[in-house]
């Protein structure tokens, strides 16, 4: 049997836990209680359920994750009084004459700088991650925007997503 029974178990109970988290994330309306749980559990099944979507096919992933991360962080982020909004240097014009900075190093000298409520993320789909993992390690909540097309030129920004995110929190 190609896949064994272990992992037949795992697949089962991750995807288990998994329904039993959005459904009470959608039902509770005190999800803020929870919120710790919630992310704690999702970062602990991480790796195992990106390994089995691999085995399977599916490629989006973590992609996945960060909207499920997105969901639960919204509420908190829309609460926050101070907001900080992290765009990639690859948006900028192609005639800016600023000079880049590694996103992921500007973003911890600024979150341990400052003391933002809420961030909001955009960015090639790795330092999002890395970016909602940092805020997570300084208790700050974080919605996140991968990129659509990266690169340093002609960058494509899911505007869409932006705005959804910049109405809604």
């Amino acid at each position: 049997m190609i896949i064994g029974y272990a992992t037949l178990i795992t697949i089962f109970g991750v995807l288990f836990i998994s329904l039993i988290l959005t459904l009470d994330l959608a039902l509770n309306r005190e999800r803020s209680k929870m919120r710790r749980i919630h992310l704690f559990l999702l970062d602990f099944f991480e790796s195992p359920v990106r390994t089995i979507a691999s085995l399977v096919g599916i490629q989006d992933a973590d992609k996945i994750f960060i909207q499920m991360k997105n969901f639960m962080n919204l509420e908190h982020v829309q609460k926050a009084r101070k907001k900080a909004i992290f765009l990639p240097h690859c948006a900028r014009s192609e005639h800016c004459k600023g000079r880049p900075t590694e996103y992921s190093s500007a973003v911890k000298r600024i979150l341990t700088e400052k003391e933002y409520e809420g961030v909001i993320g955009i960015a090639y789909l790795p330092e999002v991650k890395e970016g909602m993992e940092l805020c997570r390690k300084y208790k700050i909540p974080a919605l996140g925007v991968p990129l659509l097309k990266n690169g340093c030129k002609n960058t494509i920004i899911d505007t869409d997503a932006v705005f959804q995110l910049l109405r809604a929190g």
